[in-house]
């Protein structure tokens, strides 16, 4: 079980501006938070959220990643699912 601290624990993942875009299209429930977030540091955003808030989101766009049609839809969702378990997998 997750303690009060870990559950407001806020992470940043670093997402180009096409990986942003692909989240605000999608429109995950629960991912207001995180998109609202963004701000532009060096050509790419700094997405922050809960340590919750990123767990969410890492599932549903893996899951969207699964039930793409072909490869190539597939792989920006991987690749920010890659980036956010990244980020997560270091907190």
């Amino acid at each position: 079980m997750r303690t009060k601290t870990e559950c407001r624990e806020f992470l940043t993942i670093v997402v180009g501006v096409d990986q942003l875009e692909l989240l605000k299209k999608q429109d995950f429930p629960g991912s207001q938070d995180v998109i609202g977030s963004a701000r532009r540091s060096s050509g790419h955003f700094r997405l922050r959220g809960t340590r919750v808030d990123m767990e969410r989101l890492a599932g549903w766009v893996a899951g969207e990643a699964n039930h793409a049609r072909d490869r190539e839809t597939a792989e920006p969702f991987n690749d920010l699912a890659d980036e956010i378990e990244g980020v997560l997998a270091c907190s």
